[in-house]
């Protein structure tokens, strides 16, 4: 190999490494959010359980999130149901109907 060559490898390989640290910081930072977000998500379903003018009101829970533990989470602090979108149109025509009809 010529002397150059090892300096090219070198540098490639720590620039890769250098995309999959950065990289894994976004991922961190994501995940954060992610999770930031479902605290919110499981404390206005506290809030609302408890407070007496939204109590009898059935909290629905739409999510882009199909986790078996979110959704168990979910329904523990008073959601009434859990639905994964995007949801088929026969489940929104049930949900419509059933609301309106």
């Amino acid at each position: 190999a010529m002397s150059g060559e090892h300096d090219y490898i070198y540098a490639t390989v720590l620039f890769f490494a250098w995309e999959l640290v950065r990289w894994q910081e976004v991922i961190d930072w994501a995940v954060g959010i992610v999770g930031a977000v479902s605290l919110i998500v499981l404390n206005v379903i506290r809030i609302l359980v408890k407070d007496e003018r939204t109590r009898n009101v059935p909290i629905v829970v739409l999510s882009s999130r199909d986790e078996p533990d979110f959704e168990a989470l979910a329904r523990d602090v008073g959601a009434a149901s859990y639905f994964v979108k995007p949801l088929p149109k026969s489940v929104l025509d049930l949900l419509i109907g059933r609301s309106f009809g």
